[in-house]
């Protein structure tokens, strides 16, 4: 379906591991933890990567922030060449995108500008950032590269999965369908009937690890 429309599908969160019992665990915090072993990563967590990698419906994962100390004790998967290099192993050739690295699973521990240089040096192509102040953000990573955390070899290989992407969407043949006035609609108020975080300028939605963990949630009464 989202080839027919002319998109590219992205798995997430990769590699989707949970905690021993099953349950769901939040890699967007930074105490996002995972025992899962490699064998049943493999086995299990990547099982509908590895399915949809057959059938060519694959073109690229989004990393998420856990951590899986089996694997890698010192980085989240978004930041581990060791956590991301799995799924290539296993011969995913595809691009890797980051979650979200303005979430405290990685500002609280790896900062704001550097591990924009780590995702992409340890196997992302795409750095996810937050914000719109995208000269601030492209500085940020210049400046990993001016450090040494980000290698010239390393851009290269991310700037061609990217091309490759692009040209991917370019060589699709979608299947439009008409495009009725609900769907208008339902387009122009979606950002009134979903949730999302509207800060001032300068000012982060990530919320402080050594705070209080609150969100305030408006509603309008009648709408309940």
């Amino acid at each position: 379906g989202m080839h027919d429309g002319g998109v590219l599908t992205v798995g997430k969160h990769y590699p989707s591991a949970e905690k021993t019992d099953g349950r769901p665990i939040d890699s967007h915090m930074a105490e996002a933890c995972s025992p899962v072993e490699k064998e049943e990563l493999i086995d299990y967590c990547l099982y509908p990567y590895l399915e949809l990698m057959k059938e060519g419906l694959l073109d690229g994962v989004m990393t998420s922030h856990t951590r899986i100390p089996s694997i890698d004790p010192d980085y989240p998967a978004s930041l581990s060449k060791k956590v991301i290099g799995i799924i290539r192993e296993l011969g995913f050739d595809g691009f890797a995108i980051t979650d979200g690295l303005s979430m405290m699973g990685i500002v609280a521990k790896f900062g704001d500008s550097d591990s924009k240089g780590m995702a992409i040096e340890n196997g992302n192509d795409i750095a996810l950032v937050g914000g719109r102040n995208y000269e601030k953000m492209y500085n940020m990573v210049y400046d990993c590269y001016k450090k040494g955390i980000l290698s010239i070899e390393r851009l290269d290989e991310a700037t061609k999965q990217v091309l490759a992407a692009q040209h991917k969407v370019f060589e699709m043949q979608p299947k439009f369908t008409e495009v009725t006035d609900e769907d208008i609609e339902a387009m122009e108020t979606l950002s009134k009937n979903a949730v999302f975080a509207k800060t001032d300028d300068g000012k982060s939605p990530a919320v402080s690890r050594d705070g209080k963990h609150l969100f305030i949630v408006m509603a309008d009464i009648d709408d309940q």
